[in-house]
């Protein structure tokens, strides 16, 4: 392995911000733009690590090979024996919540009761009668909160029904879920690097479901009013350690080394999971605050260790 990183990405902002922070190491960053694909198999890959940063969120800006793209393209550097941080699986789960749910069930984790619906109108229908008021509707492959929506009555879900929004839905996948009535407007993302908790924030929903810490989400779409203060993210101190535990055996299961895990408490007293983002991108007025701990600071540390570790 050479001293060379390509980062597969689809999100120019995203890539952007990785690279500034790998600046100080003395490695060539390299990006590989993955939406529409040509591959050859004669060919062999370039030796080097690379960095899957491909999002589930690609559909929304145009990019609606990206994922499968990247999975094609993984699967080709895997045959020919080259590192992936985040390899072919974490497609999987980056393209559906379904296959999410599985998983955390597979390992103890409670997560809202979840239905898979693939087709139209209809089976939305049928399937929302296994439900009862409120639920969530979004899509299987959904990100930075787009799709989401809290369908309180059966008027609301006519109206719903009779729009068009569920109709964009990737695959013509969707997602019935539960909805948990939180006991504060809040929800907590976990932070993972090298399959490890480095730190958790809490992010206020007063204002809508479309959270996303990156900066260029909070600039453009995360919020409902277009407009996202620094107070919306803050620093959580404490989350149960048995928790943590269960999201590290579940990503050591995927082979999933960076991911941001999301949690909501609800009146019940209960925390459940409901999704886990493969791309994770940090907020950047906790990352001030955060300084040399910060996580595209560990990131970096990390992807260069990958190197050094393979080189010795």
């Amino acid at each position: 392995m050479e001293s060379r990183i390509y980062i597969l990405y689809e999100n120019q902002d995203w890539f952007d911000h990785l690279k500034k922070e790998m600046s100080r190491f003395d490695l060539e960053i390299l990006p590989w733009f993955v939406d529409k694909l040509q591959l050859d198999t004669t060919v062999t890959p370039p030796k080097a690590v690379f960095v899957n940063r491909l999002s589930a969120s690609s559909f929304s800006r145009d990019h609606n090979y990206s994922l499968s793209s990247g999975k094609k393209l993984i699967q080709w550097l895997e045959v020919n024996h080259r590192f992936v941080v985040n390899g072919r699986q974490t497609i999987d789960v980056e393209r559906s919540k379904w296959f999410q749910s599985q998983m955390m069930q597979k390992h103890g984790i409670k997560n809202p009761k979840t239905l898979l619906v693939q087709g139209g109108a209809e089976e939305l229908k049928q399937s929302a009668e296994a439900l009862t008021f409120p639920f969530v509707y979004k899509y299987d492959c959904g990100g930075k909160g787009i799709s989401v929506s809290l369908i309180r009555t059966q008027a609301d879900w006519e109206e719903f029904l009779e729009g068009k929004s569920w109709k964009q839905a990737p695959d013509d996948a969707h997602i019935l879920q539960t909805y948990i009535q939180p006991n504060q407007p809040k929800i907590t993302r976990c932070e993972f690097i090298a399959g490890k908790f480095i730190y958790a924030i809490n992010a206020d929903t007063s204002d809508g479901f479309e959270l996303c810490p990156a900066e260029a989400c909070r600039i453009n779409t995360c919020q409902l009013d277009g407009q996202a203060e620094a107070s919306l993210f803050s620093l959580r101190s404490e989350v149960p350690s048995e928790l943590i535990a269960r999201y590290e055996h579940l990503l050591s299961d995927l082979g999933i080394s960076i991911a941001g895990i999301e949690f909501i408490e609800g009146t019940d007293g209960e925390i459940y999971t409901y999704d886990i983002n493969c791309n994770t991108n940090y907020a950047p007025d906790i990352e001030a605050k955060l300084g040399s701990q910060s996580g595209m600071r560990q990131l970096a540390d990390y992807l260069k260790a990958l190197i050094k570790e393979d080189r010795s």
